[in-house]
């Protein structure tokens, strides 16, 4: 059996619920770390905070009483999540993999038996773990999510925002009026513009706003991208070397047909 203490990374960063929500920026930012488990005083869990918890936290121009980039909040407890879900270091990773699947989370913190944090495991390094023994004869055409939503390159920022609320997925394909790819866009290229920013008028005020930003202008323009025949080792190994969490999937006409996302490779080759 396969357990966490296999897979996960040993010893990873945490930070004190009582430090300061820049602080937790400046730390993820300088570790390009996307998860960062929360602690007390004794080094026991108490939350995991991400970096979408962050992004949420930080208001854009939309917002005239803050000023660019002040944080809306102060201390990492008040925008923490602190009912954060754990494992042990024995656990099977099966379950490990059924805890990321079931709560749409991409890390889980490995706790000893007093509660403190030897360890995580997170979805990279599933990934990892599948790259060492991918199934043999499996496809980007057999695991992939067929015909998914696009938007035209020529798109608002704000269409982007509502096509990826509606549909809640993370990312989108960026395609020419031919279909064919030419960008990527993810919630990480958009959170500093998210809705959830403001409330009222100041909403009013941020759709407007969105609305003269385009796709083009935030989109990755040089997006990895994988063919239907791409094997798992392929696959795994885009997403590890362009550290992505999906892959479009293209016709030999560089068309979108399809995306595999981290999420369908987890379901595809749970253990």
């Amino acid at each position: 059996m396969t357990t966490s203490r296999d897979v996960m990374s040993m010893g990873p960063t945490t930070i004190s619920a009582d430090a300061s929500i820049a602080d937790a920026a400046r730390l993820r930012s300088k570790l390009d770390l996307r998860h960062l488990p929360v602690v007390d005083a004794q080094g026991s869990l108490v939350g995991m905070l991400s970096d979408r918890d962050l992004r949420r936290m930080f208001a854009p121009f939309v917002v005239p009483e803050v000023g660019i980039g002040e944080p809306l909040a102060e201390h990492v407890r008040d925008i923490m999540s602190a009912d954060a879900l754990s494992v042990g270091p024995e656990s099977d990773l099966a379950d490990v993999v059924d805890l990321i699947l079931e709560n749409r989370i991409g890390a889980v913190p490995v706790v000893d038996q007093l509660g403190h944090v030897v360890g995580i495991v997170s979805y990279v390094d599933v990934l990892q773990a599948l790259a060492k023994g991918a199934h043999e004869g499996a496809r980007a055409e057999d695991i992939m999510t067929k015909d998914p939503r696009t938007i035209d390159v020529n798109a608002s920022a704000g269409d982007a925002i509502e096509a990826l609320q509606s549909i809640d997925v993370r990312h989108l394909p960026v395609v020419d009026r031919q279909g064919e790819l030419v960008g990527m866009v993810s919630d990480r290229d958009l959170g500093s513009w998210a809705r959830q920013f403001s409330e009222g008028e100041d909403a009013l005020r941020s759709i407007e706003t969105l609305s003269t930003v385009g796709v083009a202008d935030i989109m990755s323009s040089d997006p990895a991208s994988v063919e239907t025949d791409a094997d798992v080792d392929e696959i795994v190994e885009t997403m590890l070397e362009r550290k992505v969490g999906a892959l479009p999937v293209v016709d030999d006409q560089d068309r979108v047909v399809g995306i595999v996302s981290y999420v369908d490779l987890l379901r595809a080759f749970s253990p």
